[in-house]
């Protein structure tokens, strides 16, 4: 039997030899392989080749072999549930506050810590800001790398560009109000009265609660929409206190207005706007729109034609901060089950580092994927597809620019995060050691619930209720109460 069992382990070794692995360069018989689980883009046609290619360099640069695993963001959070619980090998994972939450994972122990492990990966860690580094600790500790990128929370509605004229729209004059959440969405209401008025139809809209806080004077603190958050205005005493935003006056207030637009035919009917819209390929036509952007930077015009096929520009301004959240929003941690940390580590340093590389995984290869069209710009092929969001993967400072975005793109970004409010929580993260039970019952409440309020396709008062009451018997005041707790021990050390 051993015997038997030596013969097919040759037999698989020796075909092996002369089929690369998919993903790699088929260098694995050199060096260890890193199994970078990586965001998917469903429309790639040739991913293989682009990941053949970056393998060949990634192994000329630093030995090393990576097996990328696409995996459709969609489906990422069920994905990492399942590896977790089966302790799964892998090395490179994405984590934030908002998917494969960061928080759970280090109370889980499913990520390693990294401070060791950067002292050899010095150009890793001196290109990130200290403040970086700094929104990403738990409990003193490391355990992940952020993806340097817009950082600052700056919530805004967009409108496409051609109803500003259709429309007769004064933008200058919206965007000169100032006030509270009342304004900014009576000045929201205000647009889609009038497109309704013009156009007899209703406006495709996305959520507003969920990422939006910044629009409420909020900032969520625990991450993943669960219960837990400040009100700004309320910590300029020196004090804070901890709420629970879902019983809050601005809650309650955005869930009837939007259930009032939805009864008054002024925005979708359902969660999903399945419309062709009209005016995409006619600018003398009004585009029934309105766009909330859950963080404004610059280049995002470019974002919102790429996902929504207009162009766009902003019509309602709000107060911008920098948080830990808007730090930890991306990230990559190494799994606690990684059998070579220092390699993955180091793969993600020249990721984060080389714009040769990062540059390559983005947008992948010069004159198949894309054309330069200037030292630091390009633009898209038609044919074959392939792309990753830039902002998931590493450092987007060494991201090449596309058409719509301006040529100081990145250094206005720097710019914005250097200068933006500093969050009176900046540098505090929680965990989760003693909530874990409560933080999965309600994270179960809020997927009942919170999307189809914050769409106001339900009725509201029934909704709310039951909201609530399950919010309540998950455990949502033990969260609010640990969380303060932690808060308060934070802030002695300040």
């Amino acid at each position: 039997m051993k015997k038997t069992k030596k013969l097919l382990a040759l037999a698989l070794a020796a075909v092996m030899a002369v089929i690369p692995l998919s993903g790699c360069g088929g260098n694995s018989d050199k060096s260890e392989t890193i199994k970078w689980y990586i965001f998917d883009n469903p429309n790639n046609t040739n991913a293989k080749q682009v990941y053949e290619e970056l393998n060949k360099k990634i192994y000329e640069k630093i030995g090393a072999d990576v097996e990328f695993v696409p995996i459709i963001s969609g489906n990422y959070e069920a994905k990492m549930q399942v590896l977790n619980a089966t302790a799964e090998q892998m090395d490179i994972v994405f984590v934030s506050n908002w998917l494969n939450n960061y928080y759970s994972n280090v109370a889980k122990n499913t990520l390693l810590p990294l401070d060791d492990l950067l002292k050899n990966t010095p150009d890793l860690y001196n290109t990130i800001p200290d403040y970086f580094w700094e929104g990403v600790k738990v409990n003193g500790k490391i355990y992940a790398v952020p993806n340097q990128q817009i950082a600052a929370r700056e919530a805004r509605f967009a409108i496409p560009e051609q109803n500003a004229k259709l429309l007769g729209i004064d933008v200058d004059e919206f965007m000169s109000r100032t006030g509270d959440y009342k304004t900014y969405l009576g000045a929201a209401d205000e647009y889609l009265r009038l497109l309704n008025s013009k156009t007899n139809t209703y406006a495709k809209l996305g959520k507003i609660w969920a990422d939006g806080l910044s629009i409420f004077d909020m900032e969520e603190v625990l991450g993943s929409l669960l219960p837990g958050a400040i009100r700004y205005s309320d910590t300029e005493d020196g004090t804070i206190e901890i709420i629970n935003q879902y019983k809050s006056d601005e809650f309650k207030y955005y869930i009837n207005l939007r259930r009032q637009w939805v009864e008054e035919g002024l925005v979708q009917p359902e969660v999903e706007d399945t419309r062709t819209l009209p005016g995409l390929t006619d600018e003398n036509v009004i585009i029934p729109a309105l766009h909330r952007v859950n963080v404004w930077k610059p280049g995002v015009e470019d974002d919102i034609l790429s996902s929504e096929k207009y162009m766009a520009i902003p019509l309602v301004k709000t107060e911008g901060w920098l948080t830990s959240g808007g730090i930890a929003a991306t990230m990559m941690g190494i799994s606690s089950t990684s059998k070579n940390p220092e390699l993955a580590l180091k793969v993600l340093e020249l990721v984060n580092t080389d714009k040769e590389i990062y540059n390559l995984l983005v947008y992948g290869i010069e004159g198949v994927n894309y054309v330069k069209t200037g030292e630091n710009r390009i633009e898209k092929t038609e044919s074959p597809v392939y792309s990753v969001e830039s902002w998931s993967v590493g450092n987007v400072y060494n991201s090449y620019l596309l058409p719509a975005q301006a040529d100081d793109t990145w250094e206005e970004t720097k710019k914005i995060n250097d200068s933006a409010m500093r969050s009176p929580l900046l540098g505090f993260n929680p965990t989760m050691d003693n909530i874990k039970t409560e933080v999965a019952a309600c994270s179960s409440a809020l997927s009942e619930f919170l999307e189809v309020l914050d769409f106001g396709v339900v009725d509201v008062e029934t909704a709310y209720n039951d909201f609530i009451n399950k919010l309540d018997a998950a455990g949502a005041d033990k969260i609010i109460a640990e969380t303060q707790a932690q808060v308060d021990e934070w802030l002695k050390t300040k």
